[in-house]
This record gives C-alpha cells, sequence and structure tokens, in this order.
C-alpha cells in the first residue's frame, strides 16, 4: 500500500512539475510522494495497533539497550561508510576526462539494476522476519530450507531480469537518448554485478 501510494503520487508529479521546473521539480515531485508515502505509513500503523491493542509506552525503553549497540548501531556504521564511499568514488569518476558523461552511462545503466533488484528485495524483506523467528526458535532444519528456497530464487529471478537487459542493452539505454547507446557495455557490467550481488544479500541477512 505504502509503495502504490508513493507511485500514484510520484509518476504524475514528475510528469506534470518537470517540463514546467525541470530539476527542481522533479525533486518537488519526489519529496512529495514521500510525504505521501509516510502519511500513509503513518496511518496504516495507528490503524494495526489500535485493531490489536498495542499501546506504545516509553517507559523503561533502555531495557532494549542491547539492541542498539549490536544491531542498530553496526546497521548505522554500515550506512556511514557505504554512502561516502559511492559519493568519493563518483567523485573521482567525474574528474578524469569524459567523467561526466561516464557518470551519466553509470547512472543510466544503475536505473535497470533497481528494476532488477526490486521484486527480490519485496521477496527478501518478506523471508527477513520468518527466518529471524527461526533462527530465535532454533529450528535450524526448517531455517536452512527456507534459506535455501529463498537463496536459489532469488539468484534464478536476478539472472531472468538481467539476461534481457543486457541481450537488449542498445535500445534499452536509448530510451535515455542516442548517447547512451555507446554505454551498453557498463549496463551487462552492471546486471552482472547486480546478479552477484542477489547472492551475496541473502547470505548477508
Amino acid at each position: 500500500i505504502l509503495r502504490l501510494a508513493q507511485v500514484a503520487v510520484w509518476l504524475p508529479l514528475t510528469a506534470w512539475l518537470t517540463p514546467r521546473w525541470g530539476t527542481y521539480g522533479a525533486m518537488i515531485a519526489y519529496t512529495a510522494s514521500h510525504g505521501v508515502g509516510f502519511a500513509v505509513f503513518v496511518a496504516v500503523t495507528a490503524r494495526v495497533c489500535r485493531r490489536e491493542r498495542f499501546t506504545l509506552r516509553f517507559r523503561g525503553m533502555w531495557a532494549e539497550s542491547r539492541v542498539l549497540s549490536e544491531f542498530s548501531l553496526p546497521m548505522m556504521l554500515h550506512g556511514l561508510l557505504c554512502v561516502p564511499t559511492v559519493w568519493i568514488c563518483n567523485a573521482i569518476l567525474v574528474r578524469a576526462p569524459g567523467g561526466y558523461a561516464a557518470l551519466g552511462g553509470y547512472t543510466a545503466a544503475s536505473q535497470f539494476r533497481t528494476v532488477v533488484l526490486q521484486l527480490p528485495m519485496l521477496i527478501q524483506g518478506v523471508v527477513w522476519p520468518a527466518m529471524a523467528e527461526l533462527y530465535g526458535a532454533r529450528e535450524m532444519a526448517r531455517l536452512g530450507r527456507l534459506f535455501q528456497n529463498t537463496f536459489e530464487l532469488l539468484w534464478a529471478l536476478g539472472i531472468l531480469a538481467a539476461l534481457p537487459v543486457i541481450l537488449f542493452g542498445p535500445p534499452i539505454m536509448g530510451v535515455f537518448g542516442r548517447a547512451f547507446v555507446a554505454d551498453q557495455r557498463i549496463l551487462g557490467l552492471v546486471m552482472t554485478v547486480t546478479s552477484l550481488y542477489l547472492l551475496g544479500s541473502i547470505t548477508g541477512m
């Protein structure tokens, strides 16, 4: 529901505001869609809490401090490492000869990476809580089966989605304009790495 609400706002707003205000209009559409998504998220969460008679209480919340130190903090450090690394690599690429054109080609190819990852990431998000529950209950045999089935499914989905993108690279990159057709090799490399990423993502989870 959240994602559908965001997309339902994002697409028409982008089509309407971008021709009028360019990049600024596109960013307004992007921000507005996330605002709508947040509102829907809060409304759905509140409804579920009322239905399940779940009350938020902040008294004694530091009893869960171990979760912060052993899970939240490492995940935050991971984010602090990854995001600046991407920025630095982009800056290195841009400063090279023809850097802005190269960054444009890489960014265009990366958009299709997002498309390929969409369904596997949705599946992974559903499987993650089930895996955690099985691990907590020490049902290792069921956990192993679920892990193997998910691993094979994500890999198959990644390959099935990546192969057509690689095979039809020139017309796909041509969606962004003629100048991007020459970047089809970048697209093939990005899709290959994406398939390998899917193998590692479920294991890392």
